[in-house]
């Protein structure tokens, strides 16, 4: 008879069984060639009986499919069953095809046999799959299933694993109750890193659950200006910077997210659609698209309605996975807008094919938010509010924004909430009072037009917190100095002096940058 464990090691090694992530294909391989002969029966109290009965006369085993009435050797009836029951690992081995009719050649047999993919933690490795697939190969001539997929174990906080005899599990109904079924998806969806283990806290439901919001709140957002317009369902022509950009983002985060899903890195395809939906299309177009959804011109807003209904509908498809309860919510609303499909759920996946990418967009854009990233830097370093003007010049000759002098400037007002924007030559000299900085090639000055009020007040209580904090770190400093301290401490006080340290170390860096921005425009 051929051993088991070869059929098992052929259905690998021949590429009938394809194994991720690939380290565990050696693991199974390694494990199956020194494995020896093990029982089939286990000493439970409940299981599946094993099909042998002992003759209280003669001894001998008789083995049948049903009760027999006498012993096959002596015919004596005094026979007792085995009391052992089939290896729990041994019996589930059976499910792949026994739950499809088999040994009869069933439909369901010849159409769902093999099946195609298996998940599991990579600890029952051994126990089940290698199991389930000797046990298809010898019983039916076919591997189980064509691919296998491991994935790590979930440890908690402390690092233990999760466990009911620990009793450190959590209660999934509880979580989803508390933070919402989505949530608790896609929290360990995507924290699933490729077949490596998982520690879970709570805060990332919480996270998850923020995430959550802020698609519904990108939704409410294009609904909102929709104002029951209808919009096509096809691939929108962009116009704009912002629109070429997101529709060629669309188009990579497609892409991304596909093959992330094909390798089952279900952490990188989770986080992709998140950072695509949030920081690309909330955080940037839709901020930018505002102007366009209020436009007198109707096709200039029509376009930006269909752009946003678009990339809206694709991000939804891209995290159905992940989210399917909210994102097969937010796609009925959107049906009322768009003849698409009835429901998200059989819905085609996106097709990158039917989007250009754009890299001059991409390349314009990416600078365009340096600039107005460093804008809001400074304006943050300096302490202003929004209330106190800023006024910006670029210097744009040659950089990939110096096509773009118009939406440059409106993105300049309406997201870094600068007063007026100005282009100036390369070699140009600011004024005395101006702040220079670089920002993806780009130079840029920023200056207040005229004394903001309280300037002196402003000054001067940032030189007072820099004083203060002076002070606080030679003090802390002093200590860390002080080997008295520092061998009778306990190492967790010792611990938290050196994180004081450092905090103000970086708190200081900023108020001295304060006090040089300020001096600098009060020149």
């Amino acid at each position: 008879m051929e051993p088991l464990a070869k059929l098992g090691m052929e259905a690998v090694e021949r590429g009938l069984v394809k194994i991720t992530p690939e380290r565990w294909r050696r693991v199974y391989l390694d494990w199956l060639a020194g494995v020896r002969d093990w029982p089939i029966s286990r000493q439970l109290w409940w299981g599946h009986p094993l099909w042998a009965w002992r003759c209280e006369k003669c001894g001998q085993w008789t083995f049948a499919e049903e009760d027999p009435a006498a012993c096959e050797h002596c015919g004596s009836a005094e026979l007792v069953q085995e009391e052992g029951v089939l290896d729990t690992w041994f019996s589930s081995a059976l499910w792949p095809f026994a739950t499809l009719g088999w040994p009869e050649d069933t439909e369901d047999l010849r159409y769902f046999y093999p099946t195609s993919v298996l998940v599991t933690g990579y600890d029952i490795l051994f126990f089940w799959v290698a199991r389930m697939v000797f046990s298809g190969m010898k019983f039916t001539g076919r591997e189980p299933f064509k691919e296998v997929f491991l994935h790590g174990l979930v440890f908690d906080e402390r690092g233990q694993k999760m466990t009911k005899s620990k009793g450190n599990v959590i209660d999934p109904l509880e979580c989803a109750d508390k933070y919402g079924a989505d949530a608790l998806r896609f929290a360990l969806l995507s924290g699933l890193a490729h077949g490596q283990e998982y520690t879970w806290w709570e805060q990332r439901a919480v996270g998850a659950r923020n995430f959550c919001n802020k698609v519904w709140n990108a939704a409410r957002l294009v609904l909102m200006n929709s104002a029951g317009e209808r919009v096509s369902p096809e691939v929108p022509a962009p116009a704009t910077l912002a629109e070429r950009w997101i529709l060629s983002r669309c188009k990579t985060t497609i892409e991304s997210v596909t093959a992330a899903l094909g390798d089952y890195r279900f952490d990188e395809a989770a986080w992709g659609g998140y950072s695509f939906l949030w920081h690309e299309f909330c955080d940037w177009y839709l901020e930018i698209a505002k102007v366009d959804f209020q436009s007198e011109d109707s096709a200039i807003r029509a376009r930006a309605l269909c752009v946003s209904h678009y990339v809206l509908r694709t991000a939804l498809a891209l995290l159905h996975p992940f989210v399917p309860f909210l994102t097969e919510e937010i796609w009925q609303h959107l049906r009322a807008y768009a003849d698409v499909e009835e429901s998200l759920t059989i819905a085609a996946w996106p097709e990158s094919t039917r989007l250009k990418g754009d890299q001059d967009a991409d390349s314009a854009m990416t600078a365009l938010m340096a600039v107005i990233r460093t804008v809001r830097n400074l304006r943050s370093d300096l302490g202003f509010g929004g209330a106190v003007q800023l006024d910006v010049s670029l210097a744009l000759e040659g950089t990939p924004l110096a096509r773009y002098p118009a939406e440059t400037a409106g993105a300049l007002k309406r997201l870094a909430s600068a007063g007026s924007v100005s282009l100036v030559s390369g070699d140009a000299q600011p004024g005395a009072q101006a702040i220079l900085e670089e920002a993806e090639g780009i130079t840029v000055y920023v200056s207040v037009p005229g004394r903001p009020q309280d300037f002196e007040k402003m000054l001067g209580s940032a030189r007072g917190v820099t004083e203060k904090l002076e002070k606080a770190l030679a003090e802390t400093e002093s200590r860390l100095a002080d080997e008295t301290f520092l061998n009778r401490a306990a190492e967790e006080a010792v611990s938290r002096q050196r994180r004081r340290a450092e905090e103000l170390r970086e708190q200081l860096s900023r108020a001295r940058r304060r006090i040089e921005l300020l001096e600098r425009l009060g020149a």
